[in-house]
């Protein structure tokens, strides 16, 4: 059985791009180390998330006995929350619309049981999954370099090339 912590901020009156922003960087690390992270950062939204945080985790000690050092940022969802209109007055007697945005955040915590159980070890490294290293024959093999697609080379000569690209790029003919 799969045991997860939650907890949510509703209406933060901070807009959700910048409220993601910040929570993709605790997202997988152990509580501890997000909340130190979390009490360094320069952003503004590190401020509830962090209290979201120590909101999840008394959750967690006083309704499950967990302890705080075994646990994990499972997963961190911002969602747009209402968004607050208003007008400024501008040149020649207009006015310009100024958009408020909120932030709806919620967060999940596990415990390093459970994300042993996941991946099949007891062994819990944050980074070992997205680290990889790449091989020169296996660019080769699936024509990709570095995520991205290799791009093909023409087979025409580098003159006509030139001249092609010299006609085609013009603005008028």
């Amino acid at each position: 059985m799969v045991m997860e912590i939650r907890a949510e901020a509703n209406y933060i009156r901070i807009a959700p791009r910048k409220v993601r922003r910040i929570a993709g960087l605790i997202k997988g690390m152990n509580v501890l180390q997000a909340k130190l992270e979390l009490d360094h950062l320069p952003g503004r939204a590190g401020l509830p998330i962090g209290k979201l945080l120590r909101s999840a985790i008394a959750n967690a000690t006083n309704n499950f006995s967990l302890e705080s050092s075994r646990l994990f940022v499972k997963d961190v969802r911002v969602n747009a929350g209402p968004v607050l209109k208003r007008t400024r007055a501008r040149a020649f007697g207009r006015a310009a619309m100024i958009t408020k945005r909120m932030s709806h955040v919620s967060l999940c915590l596990v415990t390093q049981d459970e994300i042993a159980m996941k991946k099949g070890n007891l062994d819990v490294d944050r980074g070992a999954d997205e680290a990889r290293v790449i091989n020169p024959d296996e660019v080769k093999k699936e024509g990709k370099i570095a995520g991205r697609r290799a791009t093909k080379k023409s087979n025409t000569s580098g003159k006509e090339k030139g001249f092609v690209k010299k006609v085609f790029n013009r603005k008028a003919i």
